[in-house]
C-alpha cells in the first residue's frame, strides 16, 4: 500500500516543480532578506529549541482538532461549546505550525518533496473544512452540519499526520544527520602540518568520522565535516566572519551556518550543533580531541544543586 501510495504521489502531474519552485522560492526569499529574516527562519525552523519546531505545534493542533471532533460526534450544549474551543484553539495554533511548516518545506530534500507538499496541501484542506465547522455549529439546529465538516477534517488530518510520519521515518525530515563521534578523548595526530593550508578547508576520517579542519593565521579549528540538517559535505561551504560568532561556515546544500569556535548553529536550517574538537600542531602533527558536551539537563540539575547549596 505505501508503494502504491508514494508512486501516485510522484506521477501527479507538475506537482514536482510546482513545490520545488515554491520551496526555493522561500528559501531565496529568506537568504535574500539577510539577517532579519534569517533570524525569522531560525525562530520558526526551531533553532532556540534545539529540534525542529514544526513537529511539536503539530501535536497541538492535532490534539485539538481530534478531541474536538469526538466532542461534536457527542451531541448536546456542553459538547457542543467544549467542541468550538477545542476547534477554535486548533485553528489559532494551526496558523504558527503552518508557518514552521513552510520554513522546513523550504529546505527539504527533492525526494520528500512531493509528500511534502501533499501534506502541506492535506492541512490546509483541514483547516478550511474546521473552520466550515466552527461557521455551521453556531445553534443547535446546525450541529449535524458541524458534525460533518469536523468529520471530514479529521479524515483528512489523519492522512496527512500519516504523509507527516513517513516524512520523518521515512525520509528522516528533521532528523539529525550529523555525526555522533566517541572521540578522541586524548590528543591524536590525525594530519601532517605542512599538509594543511591557511584558509582551505580540509576533511579527515578520525575514528570512523569525519572532521573539518581549517587554519587561519596561528589557529587550527576543527568540527564535524557532515551537516546536521542533510549530511551536507562542510569543507565544500563557505567560511567567514561574523559577530560575535567569529568564524563561521556554510553548508553549500541549504545554508545552515556553523560556528567553527564550538560547532553550535548560527543559522539554521539546521538545529542540531556539530561536534566540535579542540585543535593543535606538535611535532610537525595535527592534533585534535573531542570537546565533551555535557546534556543540557545535567547542566542544569548541576547549577540548581549549586544555588540550593548556595543559599543553604
Amino acid at each position: 500500500m505505501e508503494e502504491s501510495i508514494e508512486k501516485n504521489l510522484k506521477e501527479i502531474s507538475g506537482l514536482d516543480s510546482a513545490a520545488e519552485t515554491v520551496s526555493r522560492g522561500i528559501h531565496d526569499a529568506v537568504l535574500k532578506g539577510g539577517e532579519p529574516t534569517r533570524q525569522i527562519a531560525d525562530a520558526l525552523h526551531g533553532k532556540w529549541l534545539g529540534h525542529p519546531l514544526h513537529p511539536a505545534l503539530t501535536d497541538l493542533v492535532v490534539g485539538a482538532f481530534a478531541f474536538g471532533s469526538l466532542f461534536n460526534l457527542g451531541g448536546g450544549e456542553f459538547n457542543r461549546k467544549i467542541a468550538k474551543s477545542l476547534i477554535t484553539a486548533g485553528a489559532i495554533t494551526a496558523v504558527p505550525t503552518a508557518l514552521a511548516g513552510a520554513a522546513d518545506f523550504s529546505t527539504v530534500t527533492k525526494r520528500a518533496m512531493n509528500t511534502a507538499a501533499v501534506h502541506g496541501l492535506l492541512n490546509s484542506t483541514a483547516l478550511v473544512l474546521y473552520l466550515m465547522s466552527l461557521r455551521s455549529g453556531n445553534n443547535e439546529e446546525s450541529t449535524t452540519t458541524s458534525r460533518i465538516w469536523s468529520t471530514l477534517g479529521f479524515g483528512v488530518m489523519f492522512v496527512s499526520a500519516w504523509l507527516g510520519g513517513k516524512m520523518t521515518y521515512n525520509y528522516r525530515v528533521g532528523v539529525n544527520k550529523a555525526e555522533r563521534p566517541e572521540g578522541p578523548a586524548d590528543w591524536t595526530p590525525v594530519l601532517s602540518a605542512n599538509e594543511l593550508t591557511a584558509r582551505v578547508a580540509k576533511r579527515v576520517e578520525v575514528n570512523g568520522t569525519s572532521v573539518l579542519l581549517y587554519k587561519r593565521g596561528q589557529q587550527i579549528f576543527a568540527i564535524g565535516a557532515v551537516c546536521a540538517h542533510e549530511g551536507g559535505p562542510l569543507e565544500e561551504g563557505e567560511f567567514f566572519e561574523k559577530e560575535p560568532e567569529g568564524l563561521c561556515v556554510e553548508c553549500p546544500w541549504h545554508q545552515s551556518v556553523y560556528a567553527m569556535e564550538d560547532g553550535s548553529v548560527v543559522h539554521g536550517p539546521s538545529t542540531y550543533e556539530v561536534a566540535a574538537y579542540e585543535a593543535r600542531t606538535r611535532d610537525g602533527q595535527v592534533e585534535i580531541r573531542l570537546v565533551e558536551r555535557k546534556p543540557v539537563e545535567e547542566e542544569d540539575s548541576r547549577q540548581a544543586v549549586g544555588e540550593l547549596m548556595t543559599e543553604a
